[in-house]
This record gives structure tokens, sequence and C-alpha cells, in this order.
């Protein structure tokens, strides 16, 4: 059974956490831990945040993962800390424990040459040991899972592997000013999810191994930015961003922004207060969509690069939110034709 108010929750968590919240004083309770495993290095920290008045709950309550981004790690969580304790306050959110591990860059993922599991770590060794620590519900309905920019990926990558997970999976850029210590270090590190890289650094060159089997990929990033700036934003990733990808490989389907079609009654609505886009890319595996977030180990830092860079920091400037989202499938050969019928009459002849 859906559980309204936590759907409730997870919008308002969603919208709040991009936005300046005041502070106040803290009635949770932020503690440290440490959990020890064989599938990715050990120990794992992580902070937990339990909510005023866990001690007195008699009823399970919901747990929370809460994922950092690339270059996080579980303090991220106490940066947050006065985020929770204003929208529990102000019950906008429902009390729940609240979980963040230090995952490095790991994108949340199980390595190929199987060195590190963290999908499966987080899916069966964690979250068996958050439920027989804290006083959190087995349900589905109150298992949740929310990422920001790296973590909002690693939330996409993990939900579809387990039942037991409500996905509310949210990429941000870091435009808007909460958890402003994450938020200005995201500034540098998004670029689209990729990895800092430094303005001013030595040239780079790369020699690449030779292609590297995989099952391919196909991303889509939805993008809500300033009304009015497609046309610039387009273009900067057509003539900056999408020949240095090309180099290393990936292959741009294309980049679309939502219309309000003419003609079609009832149609849907382009909205009026910012312009949403679309961008589908192909990767040849998961790996290689991971490696180009580290952009200029995989392709070098020439003058390339410093035009991708700078087109990647114009269309961030423009930018409100984005997500993504991975699919598997096949792509159909050739592009779409219209062969409208042709207004002609016809009559049946009788045979001579």
């Amino acid at each position: 059974m859906e559980n309204p108010m936590l759907n409730k929750a997870g919008l308002t968590f969603s919208l709040l956490l991009i936005c300046c919240l005041k502070r106040s004083v803290a009635a949770s309770q932020l503690l440290d831990a440490k959990l020890e495993t064989k599938l990715v290095p050990s120990p794992v920290e992580y902070a937990a945040l339990l909510p005023d008045g866990y001690e007195a709950a008699k009823e399970p309550l919901p747990l929370l993962l809460f994922l950092h981004g690339g270059g996080g790690d579980k303090s991220f969580l106490g940066r947050m800390r006065p985020t929770f304790d204003e929208m529990w306050k102000a019950g906008a959110l429902p009390p729940m424990v609240v979980v963040t591990p230090s995952a490095a860059r790991s994108f949340y993922m199980d390595y190929k040459d199987g060195s590190q599991k963290w999908e499966t770590f987080i899916v069966t060794e964690f979250l068996d040991h958050l439920r027989g620590k804290y006083k959190v519900t087995r349900e589905r309905n109150g298992t949740l899972l929310f990422g920001i920019s790296m973590g909002g990926t690693g939330a996409l990558r993990i939900t579809p592997l387990v039942s037991a997970l409500t996905l509310i999976c949210v990429s941000v850029l870091g435009q808007g000013q909460a958890g402003q210590a994450e938020s200005r270090q995201q500034d540098r590190i998004f670029r689209g999810g990729l990895a800092p890289v430094k303005d001013q650094e030595p040239p780079r060159p790369v020699r690449n191994n030779v292609a590297q089997p995989g099952e391919e990929v196909v991303t889509l990033r939805y993008f809500k930015i300033k009304k009015g700036e497609f046309d610039q934003f387009l273009k900067a990733s057509v003539e900056g961003v999408w020949p240095y990808f090309e180099k290393i490989g990936a292959r741009v389907v294309g980049m679309w922004k939502v219309v309000t079609p003419e003609g079609v009654a009832d149609g849907p609505q382009a909205n009026k207060d910012y312009d949403e886009v679309y961008l589908m890319t192909r990767y040849a595996s998961v790996e290689h969509w991971s490696a180009t977030r580290e952009t200029v180990r995989h392709g070098g830092n020439g003058p390339d690069w410093e035009k991708c860079k700078a087109a990647l920091d114009l269309r961030q400037s423009l930018t409100m939110s984005s997500n993504v989202i991975f699919m598997k499938g096949q792509m159909a050969a050739g592009g779409p034709y219209f062969m409208p019928g042709l207004d002609e009459s016809y009559e049946k002849k009788a045979p001579k």
C-alpha cells in the first residue's frame, strides 16, 4: 500500500534540498559508525542521523539511504543535518533514520574486475546491518534511496537490483544554496557528473587501450534550464561538448527541448517558467560511461578539452537542475520518415 505521507515528504525533500533553509538548533542525534566487509575497501564508515524522539518511538521508522556526490563522504550528512532538522521541525518530513556511507568516487557500482562491489554491498550487507542495528522498517514503502549528483547515479543504478527500495532520486547541480559546502564543491565537480579538473594544469597526453567489450547503455539526461536559453545551451553542446565526447567514444544521439505541439488537441504544454531539455547519449557500457566522468584521464587536456570545459561551464550556468537514467535495448536502423497519403480518389473498373 502506498504511503501518501512518504510520497509527499519525498517530493517536499527534493524541493527543499536545493533551497536555502535557515539553521536551527539540532534536536537530532548524529552518530558515526563503521561496518567490516569483504565486498569493498573495509571498514566502510558511515554517518547515521536519528530524529528527535527516536528512542521513544514504538514503531519502526522509515530508512533513508542518503548517497553523497563525487568527492564526498559521510560528512555530507552532517552538513545537511540542519536541513533535516528544519524539515522535521516544520512537519514537512516524517521522522526517519538517515544514513550516508562513505563511498569515495566509486559511483556505487560493482567493478568489472570484482575488486569492489558497492551495489552488492549496499543492497545486501549494508541494508541488513542497518535494519538490525537501528529501529527501522523492513517494508519497501519505508525504505528510501536519495542521491546527489554521483549519488543520484548510484540510486538509479542500485534501485532496479532490489525490490525492497523505493527510489527518490535527485541529481543536483549545486545551483541552490542548501548544503553550501557540498554545493560549492559540486560546482566544480558536476559539469554533467564529471570529475573535478584544475583550471590550470600541465598538458596531459593520453595513450588509449583497444576498445573494450561491454553491453551498450543509453543515457537519457534531463535538464531544467533558464527560460529562453535553449539555443545557447544547444550551441555550446554541439560545438564544445560533443566533439570531445565523440573522441572518447561516446555517441550523442541528440538533444531536444520540450515544446507545445501545434495542432494537437489537449497536447502537453511547455513550461512557462523554464525550458526542459533531454539529451540522449550512447556508451559502450556502464564502465565506459563511468570512465568518461574522468575526462582528462580518458581524453587528455588539450585545446579540445579546454573548449569542452568552457562549454560545460556555460551549460552549468544555465542549468537549474538535472538528472539521468540508464537504459538498455536496441537501436533501430534508419531514421523516421513521413509518407502522407495522396489526396486522390480511386474507382474500380469492371474487367474486360
